[in-house]
């Protein structure tokens, strides 16, 4: 438990900064606006009048017995009241909330300490609680023993008066500070470990693997510039996030089983909108095109399709465009440097329905004898059914999950919903993990508002900036069509 408790701190530990300057502030807070208070002790001797030894050892046990009578008389209202008469401007009540008054353990010693505006008034009134209570004291022995005479038997003397001290005893700034940042500290620590016990995300590729009961493929860092440019691995090979993609690729090559009849169909996707889940498919179709097999692209998230903007392709021929229109697929495949690319195309009314065709179906076995690797960027799977529909039609299934955004809950439903539709998950993999230098995340939209299936030819991301001019070069098949596009820019999703 503690060890969970240090990495839940260590985790949030700018919360454990955030609580600590307050804790600070506060302890300057406190320095700022508390009156400065002066405190000084006056020391009062409780004397017998004894004069031979034996007579003198019987008054110091007196003394002692009568001291603790005395410290229970310095506090009385009617002391109170005199010392307030002599030394003005107070009352009885606010000199008994000032005062204190001890004594040393088997001695005849009384301490008062008076704590005030200023040094001086502090001494004053110190003092002049001695001089009271030995008046007190000397009226009531009298009254207690008539034969006394002049001198009672038991009598109180200032053995030391108070001195007023010039340094204030609050507030105290270095006091102050340490007990405010330490403060601060421990409320830092407990918000830290309380948010870790109700943060019920994925924050771990080992958890979500364990959660998906399916092998950990890799992790994607927080790219700050995916979303103006999201292929990493096109535009800055040479980076991290490259190099996370290049990984994935590998390891997604060691758990999918080569097929003697084509390609690989291996479809990425994810529980919920915003993982990017279309940023992935796409980086890592780019790198094993890098390897130089035969690499295929295909766009089957039918209801907020990106990839035309993000490759700059034509959006007007794609997927939809052969499973409703019965074009061939070798006529809508668009190539960007090595990699061939087919697109949603434009948004049809029935998503659910054209995945479920058997056109579908024969759409991906005469995909599989032409290439090596077919990428499938599928919907997510909790919002729809499009993603389990067309999970049944892959050879394998990858799971991906967005640091701190998606749910446990989540997951087990998309691994459910997997499961139910017959599908092969073989990885997961955990997008947008925070480190160093890492900016803003990502949006996809709400797929809430997808029922109707409504929606431009020219899918989502249309808002985006376009980049630099580029021609798809022909697909593998003669019949291929040559469109010359612009290529823009999608957020990742």
């Amino acid at each position: 438990m503690i060890v969970s408790h240090l990495a839940a701190i260590r985790a949030r530990w700018s919360t454990l900064v955030v609580f600590a300057l307050i804790g600070v502030l506060v302890g300057v807070g406190v320095i700022l606006l508390s009156p400065r208070e002066y405190r000084s002790t006056s020391t009062l001797y409780v004397a017998s009048g004894a004069s031979d030894a034996t007579n003198a050892y019987q008054g110091s046990l007196l003394s002692q017995e009568r001291v603790k009578s005395y410290r229970e008389i310095l506090a009385s209202d009617r002391v109170a009241e005199q010392v307030a008469t002599r030394v003005g401007g107070t009352t009885a009540d606010e000199l008994q909330s000032a005062v204190s008054v001890t004594n040393q353990p088997e001695t005849t010693l009384l301490l008062v300490s008076a704590t005030e505006r200023t040094p001086e008034r502090a001494a004053l009134v110190a003092t002049t609680y001695g001089e009271v209570l030995g008046d007190v004291v000397a009226g009531m022995e009298r009254a207690a023993d008539p034969t006394a005479g002049a001198t009672p038997v038991v009598s109180v003397h200032t053995a030391l008066a108070a001195q007023p001290d010039p340094n204030p005893v609050s507030p105290r700034p270095v006091v102050d500070l340490v007990l405010g940042l330490v403060m601060g500290l421990l409320v830092g620590a407990a918000v830290a470990v309380a948010r870790a016990a109700m943060d019920t995300t994925v924050t771990d590729a080992a958890a979500l693997a364990a959660l998906a009961g399916a092998p950990d493929l890799g992790q994607v860092g927080h790219d700050p510039r995916a979303a103006a440019n999201p292929l990493a691995v096109l535009d800055r090979p040479a980076s991290a996030t490259s190099e996370a993609y290049r990984k994935l690729r590998s390891n997604l090559r060691f758990v999918t089983v080569d097929r003697e009849d084509g390609a690989a169909v291996v479809m990425i996707t994810s529980a919920v909108p915003g993982e990017g889940k279309s940023t992935t498919a796409a980086n890592v179709a780019l790198s094993i095109a890098d390897l130089g097999g035969r690499v295929l692209l295909l766009e089957a998230d039918l209801r907020r399709p990106v990839l035309a903007t993000m490759f700059g392709l034509e959006p007007a021929v794609g997927l939809t465009t052969v499973l409703a229109g019965g074009t061939p697929v070798g006529q809508v495949v668009q190539r960007t440097g090595r990699l061939d690319v087919v697109v949603a195309g434009p948004v049809p009314p029935n998503p659910s329905e054209l995945l479920e065709s058997r056109r579908l179906g024969a759409t991906l076995d005469e995909l599989r004898g032409r290439y090596d690797w077919v990428i499938v960027d599928s919907a997510p799977l909790l919002p729809v059914t499009d993603g389990a529909v067309l999970s049944r039609r892959c050879d394998a299934v990858v799971l991906l999950a967005r640091h701190g955004s998606t749910s446990t809950g989540a997951v087990r439903q998309a691994v459910a919903t997997l499961e139910t539709a017959g599908a092969h998950l073989v990885g997961t993999v955990l997008a947008q993990v925070p480190r160093s230098g890492a900016g803003e995340g990502y949006g996809y939209g709400a797929y809430g508002s997808y029922g109707s299936g409504s929606g431009s030819g020219a899918g989502s991301g249309s808002h985006r900036t376009p980049g630099s001019q580029r021609t798809p070069a022909p697909a593998p098949e003669p019949t291929t069509t040559r469109i010359r596009t612009e290529r823009g820019r999608a957020s990742s999703r």
